[in-house]
């Protein structure tokens, strides 16, 4: 979030920021400004969706498994709470059945893989977790 702009002082001495400006109603609220807030992230894939992981990772992320096909357990707020919804928590596929459990590849580390079955995710995700 920006640092608030200095907006000038108020009779008794104290500082106005541009937003406490804009919630007394002094200043306007741009259209822009008013969209910006009207837009709401979304998370780009939901649960049980099957992604392929990018084969380049970013050198902080050399040590990942890349080039694979996973199943998308939740992002880190379904998780874990918070607001982070742009790193994902994986089921790593291999031949047809979920053979470990990846964690946390960023959204664009990821590409939605075009057939899609919610209830063979759940089956496969099921066995994995059964085998345990």
């Amino acid at each position: 979030m920006d640092k608030p702009k200095f907006v000038g002082y108020v009779v008794s001495g104290s500082s106005v920021t541009t937003s406490d400006a804009k919630k007394a109603g002094i200043i306007k609220t741009s259209e822009a400004e008013k969209k910006d807030k009207e837009k709401k992230i979304k998370q780009k894939f939901r649960k049980l969706t099957f992604v392929r992981v990018v084969e380049t990772m970013p050198l902080q992320m050399a040590h990942f498994p890349k080039e694979f096909d996973a199943i998308v357990e939740g992002t880190y707020s379904q998780i874990y709470g918070g607001r982070n919804i742009l790193e994902y928590s994986l089921f790593q596929i291999e031949n047809g059945k979920v053979v470990d459990h990846k964690r946390w590849y960023w959204e664009d580390q990821l590409t939605e893989l075009p057939e899609q079955d919610r209830k063979r995710a759940e089956k496969m995700i099921e066995e994995y977790r059964l085998k345990d």
